[in-house]
């Protein structure tokens, strides 16, 4: 590599580690920083000047230069002995991929994800660093996060990507599914069996990956149903893309030409199988901010205030809402349908009895 091209991005590398949008650098700060961390000797301001319009004239797809500075000042032509208008540019600056604020947004859903173990979380928090200048700090080490690396599943992020390669060429797939079992003095995750007592082997066609409560989970049908089901990805096992093709979503009950997905995610707060319908409850007003959170403003008609409750209406998931009906039952009260009601009562009644 020619000494020309190699100036270039040595300058390009101390932009990107030294700069961003509340630090520049002026052309001769870049020129002390080549002289005392990359050996050049006597470099000249024209060349760094020169380096610099090429940079910003390059490609802005890959990276953009920013000049934040202009100094106008009078010089005399050498020849004419003329004054003449001049601009130093000064202040430059590289503009990164993501602001500081993109960036600590991505970096603290990694930092409390349930679903990555501590150490890869911060090895990949570690990556994103790298992204950013020096003067970053992700703060990682001032920041208690729960220590899960006992989740049992170092391969989480393989099952991802085989699973999004079996989803963009409309694969099946294979796997084993684990659940937690007790042991003599510990849990351990244990494969589910078949009625012969062997691992079971799910045959799977693969649609969508969603993140739901802090997990991932496949959205799928499992043969020989016709439904859809869901499954946590962090409890796959034995992934295998089978070279056999998918069952087209039309022939998926609940996966037809009318299926959307951020309707089924509102729908679907726990990531239940089974059908939904429209469910009517009252609550007082305090409890309004905690309910929105659960479903989405979108997805809530709101029907009457009487007697300081709130009266609305929800489409879910009826197997979800009733789990939820259960650990909100202090401040909620399910009104229809019928049926979800008097299932509800009965899990209180039998609540009840493990505390008599």
């Amino acid at each position: 590599m020619d000494n020309n091209r190699l100036l270039l991005l040595d300058i390009l590398e101390i932009l990107q580690n030294s700069t961003d949008e509340d630090h520049h650098l002026t052309q001769q700060n870049i020129i002390e920083i080549l002289e005392k961390n990359y050996g050049y000797e006597d470099v000249r301001r024209q060349t760094i000047k020169d380096n610099l319009e090429k940079l910003r004239k390059l490609d802005m797809k890959n990276f953009e230069i920013e000049c934040n500075g202009e100094i106008e000042r009078k010089v005399k032509d050498k020849k004419t002995g003329e004054e003449k208008e001049s601009v130093i540019y000064t202040d430059f600056s590289y503009i990164h991929k993501f602001t500081k604020g993109e960036l600590r947004l991505i970096i603290d859903s990694i930092l409390f994800s349930k679903h990555i173990d501590l150490s890869y979380r911060k090895k990949l928090i570690e990556k994103l660093e790298s992204l950013a200048s020096k003067y970053f700090k992700s703060g990682m080490n001032h920041i208690k996060a729960l220590d899960n690396s006992n989740l049992g599943n170092k391969d989480l992020f393989l099952h991802i990507e085989e699973l999004d390669k079996a989803i963009t060429n409309s694969k099946k797939v294979s796997f084993n599914y684990v659940s937690h079992k007790f042991g003599e003095k510990a849990t351990s995750l244990v494969a589910r069996e078949n009625s012969q007592g062997e691992e079971r082997k799910y045959s799977i066609n693969p649609y969508y990956m969603v993140a739901s409560n802090g997990r991932y989970y496949l959205i799928c049908n499992n043969e020989p149903f016709k439904n859809v089901s869901s499954y946590r990805i962090d409890r796959i096992r034995n992934i295998e893309i089978v070279e056999e093709k998918r069952k087209p979503r039309r022939d998926i009950e609940g996966l037809g030409e009318n299926f959307n997905l951020n309707e089924y995610m509102a729908e679907h707060i726990y990531m239940f199988g089974g059908e939904s319908d429209y469910v009517k409850l009252s609550f007082k007003e305090e409890f309004l901010d905690e309910f929105i959170d659960w479903f989405g403003l979108d997805n809530i008609t709101f029907q009457e205030k009487k007697d300081e409750q709130i009266i609305v209406r929800v489409k879910t998931n009826k197997m979800a809402m009733r789990r939820w009906a259960l650990r909100y039952a202090l401040y909620v009260r399910v009104l229809s349908p019928l049926d979800l009601v008097d299932e509800i009562k009965e899990d209180i009644q039998k609540a009840m009895k493990n505390y008599e």
